[in-house]
């Protein structure tokens, strides 16, 4: 296992010859090294309808079993050298078992009108030859939703009557 410490995120280029390890016909061996010690960040997008809480409320946003949340992972370092990599997204309710989240096109929604914690994380795998790389976990993005459909929350107003000219 080789020492990384101090070593900024980046490519690179490593060769190491082998002839005083397995004997003179081993050669030496070079390629291309990727390290990637910062983890990501989960990105959280909450959508239509939503309301965030007041100041001293214990909550982070209202919003309804139709307002939908969609989920990304980013990566500076990832970004920079235009790796490509598959981000995994797990989230969980209330503390429950971590779940997968797999498509970014197709958004999570809260099924009951309740107070729910949802909190998400992700990282980057990439699955190479016969090897995987499973990169850190991102820090737990959590925030607490009260999910009414029913109530004053949502409501339209129309004060007056519309002005058309001409």
């Amino acid at each position: 296992e080789w020492d990384v410490t101090g070593l900024p995120d980046g490519a690179y280029c490593v060769a190491a010859n082998m002839d005083q390890l397995s004997g003179p016909d081993a050669g030496d061996v070079s390629g291309l090294w990727y390290l990637d010690l910062t983890p990501p960040t989960v990105v959280k997008e909450v959508g239509y309808a939503n309301m965030p809480c007041g100041e001293g409320e214990d909550c982070d946003f209202y919003v309804n079993t139709e307002t939908p949340i969609w989920f990304s992972c980013e990566d500076e370092t990832l970004d920079e050298f235009d790796w490509e990599m598959n981000a995994e997204i797990q989230v969980r309710v209330n503390g429950g078992d971590w779940e997968d989240y797999y498509d970014a096109w197709d958004p999570f929604y809260f099924e009951e009108d309740s107070e729910h914690t949802l909190e998400a994380r992700c990282r980057f795998v990439e699955e190479y030859e016969d090897r995987t790389y499973e990169g850190k976990w991102s820090e737990v993005d959590e925030e607490t939703f009260v999910v009414e459909t029913e109530g004053p929350l949502f409501v339209e107003k129309t004060v007056g009557e519309p002005k058309v000219s001409g």
